[in-house]
């Protein structure tokens, strides 16, 4: 009986810490970022990446508590919409977390992205995005 209730107490106690430290994850991703690095390449064998950073120059984006995000373009344009975060079990390349948001823009037109992450604090995050023709690499700071 003493064993089993051991057994129980760390089993819950690690779930605990595990909780809390997704949400201190959660709560570091709110704020607004501005892209550092942002990198692309083509889905094929032996490609390489190559800096795209200059479509990004002055875009803002804004994760709040709520799950509402707004990406402010450097243009002017604003898109809103909803994020959320879930943990990665298992070996996924590396990463850790995937933040999934969709935006629509003042037409309607949506757009939906799925970043993979190994790497977010306060300050700064790295993010890998997969799309059918092309693999992009952003590294955001915290503004």
């Amino acid at each position: 009986m003493k064993r089993l209730l051991l057994l129980l107490l760390v089993t819950s106690s690690f779930f605990g810490c595990q909780k809390e430290y997704f949400e201190r994850i959660e709560n570091n991703i709110t704020g607004t970022w501005v892209f550092d690095r942002a990198q692309e390449r083509v889905n094929e064998p032996f490609e390489f990446y190559y800096s795209i950073l200059n479509r990004y120059r002055g875009d803002e984006l804004t994760f709040l508590s709520d799950k509402t995000v707004i990406y402010r373009e450097g243009n002017g344009d604003i898109l809103e919409g909803i994020w959320t975060i879930t943990s990665i079990e298992g070996d996924n390349n590396g990463a850790d977390y995937t933040i999934s948001f969709a935006l629509v823009d003042e037409n309607g037109k949506l757009s939906q992205h799925v970043w993979s992450s190994n790497f977010v604090n306060r300050h700064c995050m790295n993010v890998y995005e997969n799309r059918p023709d092309y693999e992009y690499q952003y590294r955001l700071s915290k503004r």
